[in-house]
């Protein structure tokens, strides 16, 4: 699985002068993708969208946040609806 962090935030230097961000650093990690589900969420417009998948990970590594977008090279790819951290295995819900 893939995604991108954040850009970094912009600031100022010494002078006043606008600094950009740093830009988002592209992550990668391994993963089990798993098709299908029977959740529904509701997006800012109200809409309803339904789960597509999950994808399982091992305890520890680190991992996107809701609403960021991630892809499973072959599989999908899209945004990341919830994440379950439990003891044995963390789980992503998109």
């Amino acid at each position: 699985m893939t995604w991108t962090t954040p850009d970094g935030e912009p600031s100022e230097d010494e002078n006043g002068y606008p600094v950009p961000g740093s830009p988002g650093e592209i992550k990668e990690i391994p993963c089990h993708w798993h098709l299908g589900g029977n959740k529904e969420y509701r997006n800012e417009d109200n809409r309803i969208t339904r789960q597509k998948g999950r994808i399982r990970i091992d305890v520890g590594v680190e991992m996107p946040e809701v609403g960021q977008e991630v892809e499973v090279v072959g599989h999908f790819k899209g945004e990341v609806k919830d994440i379950y951290r439990g003891q044995l295995s963390w789980r992503i819900d998109v």
